[in-house]
Parts: structure tokens; sequence; C-alpha cells
């Protein structure tokens, strides 16, 4: 029989943000509670007043990166903004729209989701930058970004400007 561990209960903030300081660094948001909450840059770029905001209150044994923000404007109805820690994540899969797609598992899942889908497209944009041209098929290649020719080895790739981290 093997050992359960259960975790303690999270208690969830969900408040509207009632004003918004950019100047601050990092930037600051007041909740309609009167809270004040410090953001990541990336998720402070995506957040305006009126905006929902749900996030789990840290204790002394959980810290956590999860935030959801809900956007509550005519315009951007039914969209959010999210930010998780991920764990595993699955091998590429096709949609119905023949795009692929991975899903990646959120860990801890304290605001109740446990997987997201990411669309592989994105995923190369974001780490890899490497963008489609207007009106053609063609995509850069990693090696054309990197200005490295194709027959490169890993250690030509990672030459003296380029972080250890592409190996």
């Amino acid at each position: 029989m093997g050992l359960q561990v259960c975790s303690p209960p999270v208690t969830i903030c969900r408040q509207r943000v009632a004003h918004f300081n950019r100047l601050s660094d990092p930037p600051e948001c007041l909740l309609t509670n009167g809270s004040k909450v410090t953001l990541a840059p990336l998720i402070a770029a995506h957040v305006v007043p009126g905006d929902d905001v749900s996030f789990p209150l840290p204790n002394s044994s959980t810290a956590t990166d999860e935030i959801l923000v809900t956007k509550n404007s005519v315009a951007s109805s039914g969209r959010h903004v999210y930010q998780a820690p991920i764990g595993y994540v699955t091998q590429p899969k096709k949609d119905k729209r023949d795009e692929f797609f991975v899903a990646a598992e959120v860990r801890p899942a304290n605001l109740g989701i446990s997987s997201i889908f990411l669309s592989c497209k994105s995923l190369r944009e974001y780490f890899y930058r490497i963008l489609e041209r207007e009106g053609s098929n063609w995509q850069q290649t990693l090696y054309e970004v990197l200005q490295v020719p194709c027959t490169a080895s890993p250690g030509e790739v990672t030459g003296p400007a380029m972080p250890p981290y592409f190996v």
C-alpha cells in the first residue's frame, strides 16, 4: 500500500482590480478589498482596472507563481491570462484543424486548472523566435536565426555569443 500525502487546503484570493500603478517597479495593483498586489511585468502588461485576479494566498508551507486574470471588458469578454509553473508536457499531437499542440501539467494546480493546451507554433515562436514570413509558407530555421550552417555541431551553435542552454 502506497503512502498518500495530503497537502493543506489553499486559500484562494479572487478580487477585482480597482487601480493599477504601472510606474512602480514591480508593477502594483490595488484590489477592491484594499490589498496591494505586485505582478510580474509579463502579467502586468495584460491587466487593467476592472479585471478579476485569482491567486492562491501563500502560507508557510506553500508558495506559488500561479495567477489567473479574467478580462471583464466587453472587447475582451471570455479572455483569460494565466501564469503557472508546469511539469510534464506530452508529445505533440494533431488537433482537428491539423495543427500540433501539447498538453502541459500545471504544478501545483491550486486554482483548479490541472493542465493547459499549448499550440506548438506558439511554443516555437516563444522559445526560438522563429516567425513565419507574411504571405508565404517559408519559415526561418533555427540555424538561419542563429546564422550558423545547418551542419553545425552543438558546440558551434553555442559559440561565445550564445548562452549554454542551447546545447
